[in-house]
């Protein structure tokens, strides 16, 4: 992790038998560069990445890239759910109801399931060449980008104080990052 530039000279460590905890520059040293692996040292993820993460203007132009291709799914089943209205096949309170949890759990759908994706990405990260990860490096799971998602409505109802910290951190987590314990890696190449 320190060769892959997850992790800084400076981070902190602490293992049993330890009384407190060390910099990561007094018991490792950075070697070669490696691909990132798991204790095996066996690749995890078939992505190559760098160890700068993606700021905050790069990660607004992703997310209004995805807004704007989730508004359009949401824009179509909102045209087809009028068309069933003016032709009287349905309550339209029903058909309201059926649109309002059709946008939330497509929404979801689309980040959590991209996300915990072989891509790592949803298309507006990779259009924007980045990924989001674990703390280790790897692939994240369809629960952790499902609690990714739900962050960043929290972050939302925050006045996007949760985005915006972003530009602040040492690696550029917005408070969903944190909470989901995520990171964002720009690809090489």
């Amino acid at each position: 992790m320190l060769n892959a530039g997850m992790l800084s000279p400076n981070d902190l460590f602490w293992k049993a038998g330890n009384s407190e905890w060390q910099r990561i520059s007094n018991a490792f040293h950075r070697t070669s560069p490696s691909p990132i692996g798991n204790s095996a040292g066996i690749p995890v993820s078939p992505i190559n990445l760098s160890s700068a993460h993606p700021g905050f203007w790069l990660r607004f132009a992703a997310h209004l890239i995805d807004t704007v291709l989730v508004d359009i799914v949401i824009l179509v089943a909102a045209l087809v759910f009028g068309f069933a209205i003016a032709a009287g096949e349905t309550d339209e309170d029903v058909l309201g109801v059926i649109g309002f949890i059709f946008g939330i759990v497509g929404s979801w759908l689309y980040y959590a399931l991209f996300e915990s994706s072989p891509k790592q990405a949803t298309p507006g990260k990779l259009a924007c060449g980045f990924v989001v990860t674990d703390m280790n490096g790897e692939r994240i799971t369809f629960g952790k980008a499902t609690g990714r998602y739900f962050g960043m409505i929290i972050s939302t109802l925050m006045l996007f104080i949760g985005f915006i910290m972003c530009a602040f951190t040492e690696k550029k987590q917005c408070l969903h990052d944190m909470m989901a314990g995520c990171l964002m890696y720009k690809k090489n190449g």
